[in-house]
């Protein structure tokens, strides 16, 4: 078979049967949740990251799954998903690792937007994102915030080489020791799937900014609600 054959049914493979034992952590959490013990604050803000966490990894999964389909159609899901919603929540189960690099956090909203994809497409798109700009920020600020259709995202950190600006995007490119670089190039093959536009600047010694652009498919998200 070919190379890139193989490796769609090895995708495929994967994703089916990670879904087995992702399946088994909701359930114990769905248990640890309707099961009347104390109400230590601790216990049920880890229970809600066990959530999260799960949620995450069963969009990654669909996300494999689609890729290695490589058809052009959407992930199955009957409700428009909000931009700010997801990116919020990403950014709050962040805060630990923010304060730990001594991050500033500075995040703007205006009208919320929604696309027509799961949740999972954002959450995978947002997450690599919002993780390389902590990665790779420095002791300095992280900035997210949506204008119009466009959201960006930007650090204060070292900023990118110009001989390593041109290959952000490529697959297995990566400057870290334990790097795979699968993140970038999977949000690019994203957001070609479903015609949004992505544009990365950097300077060094000045920062990363990537900005968004979903106005193909945006709408306010409450004009989502009526569909």
């Amino acid at each position: 078979f070919p190379y890139t054959t193989l490796f769609r049914s090895f995708t495929a493979a994967a994703s089916h049967e990670l879904r087995t034992p992702l399946s088994v952590i909701i359930g114990a959490t769905d248990i640890l949740e309707a099961t009347p013990t104390d109400q230590d604050p601790r216990r049920q803000r880890a229970v809600e990251r066990i959530r999260r966490a799960c949620a995450d990894m069963r969009g990654f999964i669909e996300v494999a799954l689609l890729l290695a389909r490589e058809e052009h159609h959407t992930l199955p899901d009957e409700h428009y998903t909000s931009i700010r919603s997801i990116t919020r929540q990403l950014l709050d189960d962040r805060k630990q690792q923010l304060a730990a690099r001594q991050i500033e956090l500075e995040d703007h909203f205006e009208q919320d937007i929604c696309v027509p994809q799961a949740p999972g497409i954002i959450t995978v798109i947002m997450g690599n994102l919002i993780n390389n700009a902590i990665e790779h920020g420095g002791e300095g600020t992280l900035s997210v915030g949506q204008h119009g259709n466009c959201v960006s995202i930007g650090d204060t950190g070292t900023g990118i080489p110009d001989e390593h600006l041109i290959r952000v995007f490529d697959r297995d490119f990566t400057t870290r020791a334990n790097g795979t670089g699968m993140g970038l190039n999977l949000v690019r093959r994203l957001c070609e799937r479903f015609g949004w536009l992505i544009d990365l600047q950097s300077r060094p010694g000045q920062g990363t900014k990537v900005t968004l652009d979903f106005s193909t498919t945006a709408i306010p998200c409450a004009d989502s609600l009526a569909q």
